[in-house]
């Protein structure tokens, strides 16, 4: 026996000695646990080891860091489920028990001597997305007796099989590169085997002692073959490989049955329009055979069959109607080539107008010529555009869809001109409202002056402005490419309008003056004149009382100083003199020493006034005193800025305070809203950008942000712009001072 061999099987009794006698003591040790990052395993009752969760096992270093190396001998059963992507090394080494065994379709490597000496484990399936088998993974599995290696594996690595003594059959994958050492090595069992033609390389001992194979063949890409490869296979009988195969003389050592068939590489090769079929080849002899066939008989002056090999080049003229022919490949790689020869014609292809040539060649006489390049094109302008049509030869026009003639025998060049039809361009011109909406559409023809024909676009006022259209733009000029035009609009700003019911509070306010001081209605031009100028601002509650009280036709009613002190009563407390005596008294002695004008102002400058214009929204125009009463709209005001901005219902006791202060002038709308948004409760809610700004949209605004605006502030807040900025931004617009108008509210 060779002394590489032996030292082999030596080595290999002497591991499974250690083994068989020597056996490791168990000890009962956790069922489950981690055995990759994101791996977990668990061991059942009935000795099911499974393997779950996504990603690689760990790579042990030994049998002995395996987490279930204690409990390995209760193992009967392995299933690894999908997400699985390797078995680590050493994972299931020396599982003696194990029988069964489930791969995932997400198995990409198996980790070397990962199923070592397995020797209950019976058939199982490798996965096809297999691409990597380690080292000794199967070696010693002794009961397997087919596998099938999947088409992504490469190599049949190291001792990869090693001793699986029932291994019948073995499918190997389409693009296997290489058979590694003793990859089969002692499967005694393995009768038949192909070796894919991708294999350039088998190793040392790879198929050593493998007693039931009978016949092989070697691809002709095989270079190398190692020391031992075939050695004691004692059954081979027919060795078939390619002569330029290196191997060494104890490579089929101890083979003695075994005949040698040899082949060698042949490569066939045509020039011109040919080919060369019924290709056969004798591996024996080294005799091959094969027919030359031209494609075009009638036109071919001659073919020449030539064979090159190291030594030799002969060239032999054959009969244009074909035949077989052999050549003997028994000693060389050898080179077949046939050329073939047509009476030919050069036809060019060219531009009219500047001779530049599209295409060129010599074509084969008794063929149609073929444009093979893209359609010929013409540069046109604006106005027209040029369609190729076809070519003509001087003599006759061919239309592209018919084609051109078949080539005669001559000997002067043929010239086709490319020929192309003027087409005017034609365009399409759109017209759009302002939200890029089409209202009409056409297609006219270069030069034409567009028209709009549809009815006029309109744009939708808002709480802002009017919009009336004025026109398109671009300007509209005649056609010269497609164009689209879209309305344009002229805008007129509204007038900021209170709230009817406000309005209504005013002009009720006007008419009591005109009933309570003049003592009669009021007229209509007269009532609406009032009513704007107390909305306007331009009139608080006190100017209106001295317009009323000191004018002529109040003075014309000639009242006594008691109905003048009683109608004061009236107009400004709201309410009879008659039962406040003490008071009354008061006023008439006030009269008596300081004059009406005095007693007017006296009674202007008391909250009981205050109070009364605070109940018509009116401003009261005191001096000195306060409403101890807010008006509806003030109250409403300050409801919103706690809805919209602090995003709640209000508290009883602070809606009173925010209140007064807009209805005694205190504060300002803008003051207020300043209130809120940088009130410690407000910073509370920790907003984002874009809640900060809804909320502007809502209290300032009056609306849901548009996705545009959004965009805008944000994009400027994520850039440099302060809260304060923003805040400033917000308070200055036009809507909020809209919304101060429609409370009658001062903005400030």
């Amino acid at each position: 026996m060779n002394k590489k061999v032996l030292q082999s099987v030596t080595a290999l009794l002497s591991v499974l000695f250690v083994f068989t006698f020597f056996p490791v003591a168990k000890t009962y040790a956790d069922t489950s646990g981690t055995c990759g990052d994101n791996l977990q395993w668990e061991l059942d009752s009935n000795g099911k080891l499974t393997v779950s969760g996504s990603g690689a096992m760990y790579d042990w270093n030994n049998w002995e860091e395996v987490p279930w190396y204690n409990d390995c001998n209760r193992i009967s059963s392995v299933v690894i489920e999908e997400g699985v992507t390797s078995v680590g090394n050493y994972s299931f080494m020396l599982t003696y028990k194990m029988e069964t065994l489930s791969l995932p379709d997400s198995l990409e490597k198996i980790g070397g001597k990962a199923f070592f000496n397995c020797n209950a484990l019976t058939d199982f399936t490798l996965p096809d997305s297999l691409t990597y088998i380690g080292n000794q993974a199967f070696a010693c599995c002794t009961k397997i007796t087919n596998i099938s290696v999947p088409n992504g594996v490469e190599s049949v690595g190291f001792h990869v099989f090693d001793s699986c003594t029932s291994l019948e059959t073995c499918s190997l994958p389409e693009n296997l590169i290489s058979i590694d050492e003793g990859a089969f090595q002692y499967c005694v069992k393995l009768k038949n085997i192909k070796i894919p033609d991708t294999v350039t390389s088998i190793g040392e001992s790879a198929f050593s002692s493998c007693k039931g194979l009978e016949d092989i063949v070697l691809p002709a890409g095989l270079t190398t073959i190692g020391n031992y490869a075939f050695s004691y296979c004692s059954n081979l009988s027919s060795v078939t490989i390619s002569g330029n195969t290196e191997y060494s003389d104890n490579t089929f050592s101890w083979c003695d049955k075994a005949e040698f068939n040899y082949y060698y590489d042949t490569t066939f090769t045509v020039k011109g329009d040919g080919k060369i079929v019924d290709t056969s080849s004798d591996l024996k002899t080294g005799i091959v055979t094969f027919r030359v066939e031209p494609d075009q008989d009638c036109y071919v002056e001659k073919v020449t069959f030539k064979t090159l090999n190291v030594s030799d080049t002969t060239e032999t003229k054959i009969d244009p109607s074909g035949g077989l022919y052999s050549a003997d490949i028994s000693s060389d790689n050898i080179e077949i080539t046939a050329y073939f020869e047509h009476m030919k014609r050069k036809v060019t292809f060219l531009s009219e107008s500047d001779g530049t040539i599209y295409q060129s060649g010599n074509c084969n006489v008794g063929s149609i010529p073929v444009y093979k390049g893209d359609p010929p094109e013409k540069e046109g302008d604006a106005q027209f555009s040029y369609a190729f049509e076809g070519w003509f030869d001087t003599v006759c026009f061919w239309d592209k869809d018919v084609g051109l003639p078949t080539v005669e025998q001559g000997t002067d060049d043929i010239c086709y001109y490319a020929v192309f039809d003027q087409v005017e361009n034609s365009y399409k011109i759109t017209f759009v409202d302002e939200n890029d909406k089409e209202l009409q559409s056409d297609t006219l023809v270069y030069g034409k002056i567009p028209s709009y024909s549809g009815e006029t676009p309109v744009k939708a006022e808002d709480d802002s402005y009017i919009y009336t259209f004025s026109g398109w733009t671009p300007e509209i000029t005649k056609v010269t490419g497609d164009a689209t035009y879209k309305a344009v609009f002229t805008s007129e700003e509204k007038e900021a309008t209170v709230k009817p019911e406000i309005r209504a509070s005013f002009e009720e306010f006007v008419e009591r003056l005109y009933v309570v001081a003049l003592d009669r209605p009021s007229d209509p031009e007269g009532k609406k004149y009032w009513t704007e100028q107390v909305i306007s601002g331009n009139l608080t509650g006190a100017d209106s009382i001295r317009a009323f009280f000191l004018c002529r036709e109040f003075e014309d009613r000639n009242l006594t100083d008691e109905q003048f002190v009683t109608v004061l009563y009236k107009a400004i407390f709201n309410r009879d003199a008659s039962a406040d005596k003490k008071g009354y008294d008061f006023w008439m002695n006030t009269l008596t020493v300081a004059g009406r004008d005095w007693v007017v102002e006296g009674f202007i400058n008391s909250p009981e006034w205050c109070d009364v214009c605070a109940s018509y929204c009116v401003k009261s125009g005191a001096s000195t005193a306060k409403a101890t009463t807010a008006s509806y709209n003030t109250v409403d005001f300050a409801t919103r800025l706690y809805t919209e901005c602090l995003g709640r219902t209000p508290d009883e006791e602070g809606l009173l305070f925010w209140s007064l202060g807009l209805t005694n002038l205190e504060l300002t709308g803008s003051q207020a809203a300043h209130e809120f948004f940088y009130s410690s409760e407000f910073i509370g809610l920790d907003l984002d950008n874009k809640e900060l700004i809804t909320r502007m949209y809502k209290t300032f605004m009056g609306r849901e942000p548009d996705n545009e605006g959004l965009s805008y502030w944000l994009d400027a807040m994520e850039k440099s712009m302060t809260k304060d900025e923003l805040f400033k931004s917000f308070v200055d617009s036009k809507e909020f001072s809209d919304i101060c108008v429609s409370y009658a509210i001062n903005k400030g």
